[in-house]
């Protein structure tokens, strides 16, 4: 009876080791298994958001390359208002040269005449104080012959 309980016993170890081996490789298995699983899963999250990244990405890309072209187009725009600018403002300096020269070349010419003007205004004034001297000689010489003539009627009709 003892010999059959040590071999139930035994039988029963063995029957236990079985079981927890069996359970072990179960839970190995299933770990195995959970981790081909995370790992897929994984996987599949990673390559939906690449997915969206990329189609983000893309939509990105592709409106700076239209605010690039924009932008551009602006730059060319300015470049050429900035170039017609800089020919306008360099015509505008040769004429304001022009205009300084034209100036200076009056303002001489003015001062000139107004010397010349000077100068001619004071002869006049000459002139004019010798007219008035010879008229007051000529008066004198008048009145000297008018004496004269007189004294000579007196003379000749005594």
């Amino acid at each position: 009876k003892f010999k059959a309980m040590e071999d139930s016993l035994e039988q029963a170890q063995v029957n236990h080791k079985e079981a927890v081996y069996n359970l072990e490789r179960k839970e190995v298995q299933n770990r195995d298994r959970l981790k081909k699983e995370m790992t897929a899963r994984v996987n599949t999250v990673a390559a939906e958001f690449r997915k969206v990244s990329n189609k983000q990405m893309a939509e990105t890309t592709k409106r700076t390359i239209r605010e690039n072209v924009s932008i551009n187009a602006q730059l060319a725009k300015m470049s050429e208002k900035t170039i017609d600018l800089i020919k306008e403002n360099d015509e505008l300096r040769l004429k304001d040269k022009s205009h300084q020269q034209m100036i200076n070349m009056l303002e001489d010419n003015e001062k000139e005449l107004a010397r010349k003007n000077n100068t001619c205004q004071k002869m006049i004034n000459m002139l004019l104080e010798k007219v008035k001297n010879l008229d007051l000689t000529l008066d004198e010489y008048r009145i000297m012959e008018t004496d004269h003539n007189n004294m000579c009627e007196k003379n000749e009709h005594p």
